[in-house]
């Protein structure tokens, strides 16, 4: 990036990009008969905006007319080096007058089979086990796997983030919202009315509200144990609803299923599962554990 060179600078430059954002390389295309999609070597200057603190600001369409919109912290060198090629070229211009064959053929020179997908594999792999490596069992109920697979989604939809798997919201996730906060309002109703139970078996007021959820749900206890056991698993089940709205919302606009199955090392998920006793089914489909048969025999202390 320093280089006097100018090809070899916009070439450090370039792979910069590819390597600290996971940005494909980019293909020139007809514009004429494709969408307008571009990668790191197709960015135009009007795709790229110059923010205080060494801050850019990329808006462009991705792969499949993704939109990529990211404003990113970059070195000073970098910011330095692409305001300057931006500078000098017009808004419908590409910054790099480099294509994607120069970048393949560096990258070769380093190793034969190196290229930007190597990076973008290599980024969402390491970013899943560094963020897969801060679960703390102390902070989660290490029996329930729908706490671990609502951490190892975060975990992946940071991944998909990284590499743009965006994705509309599907057509039924408004209908599928409304399903499970209605479960979670007849389960929550039901523990009110189980706690106004063990209110009454202590002698205690129970207001006239829980009183009718307790006459409409016909709800009864013969002891009290037997009541305290009703009212734990009907906890873990309200819990275990809220987890379930929380993750389908959250990952209502990325793809998980892309990284998986096109980026992210599956050995880091099937350890992550052996570490936690967590079913792998919960994390992989049938179809993606049949993928990869070869990584289901990992070791829980396998690492990237």
């Amino acid at each position: 990036m320093k280089s006097s060179d100018e090809e070899e600078k916009e070439l450090g430059t370039a792979v910069y990009l590819i390597d600290r954002l996971a940005l494909r390389v980019g293909n020139e295309k007809n514009t004429e008969e494709e969408a307008d999609t571009v990668g790191c070597c197709s960015l135009r200057a009007e795709h790229m905006t110059f923010e205080p603190d060494n801050k850019i600001t990329l808006d462009f369409l991705g792969k499949d007319s993704i939109r990529y919109l990211n404003t990113v912290q970059v070195d000073p060198l970098v910011y330095k080096n692409l305001k300057a090629l931006a500078k000098a070229r017009k808004p419908d211009e590409m910054i790099f007058s480099i294509d994607p064959s120069k970048v393949n053929d560096y990258f070769k020179q380093f190793m034969q089979e190196l290229s930007a997908k190597v990076f973008r594999t290599y980024n969402a792999s390491i970013t899943l086990e560094q963020e897969l490596c801060k679960f703390d069992p102390a902070e989660h109920d290490i029996n329930d796997p729908s706490e671990l697979v609502k951490f190892y989604n975060d975990a992946n939809r940071r991944v998909a983030i990284l590499c743009n798997h965006q994705r509309a919201p599907p057509k039924q996730h408004e209908a599928g919202m409304e399903r499970l906060k209605k479960k979670l309002s007849d389960q929550e109703a039901t523990l009110r009315g189980l706690e106004g139970l063990r209110d009454e078996h202590l002698g205690k007021s129970v207001p006239k509200t829980v009183k009718d959820i307790i006459a409409e749900k016909n709800l009864k206890s013969s002891n009290m144990d037997a009541l305290v056991r009703k009212i734990k698993s009907h906890t873990l089940a309200v819990e275990r609803t809220k987890i379930q709205i929380a993750d389908k919302e959250d990952n209502k606009t990325v793809s998980l299923t892309t990284s998986k199955i096109n980026y992210m090392d599956p050995r880091i998920s099937v350890a992550f599962c052996k570490s936690h006793d967590c079913p792998i089914e919960k994390i992989f489909a049938k179809t993606i554990r049949n993928k990869f048969p070869w990584a289901m025999h990992t070791k829980s202390t396998w690492r990237f």
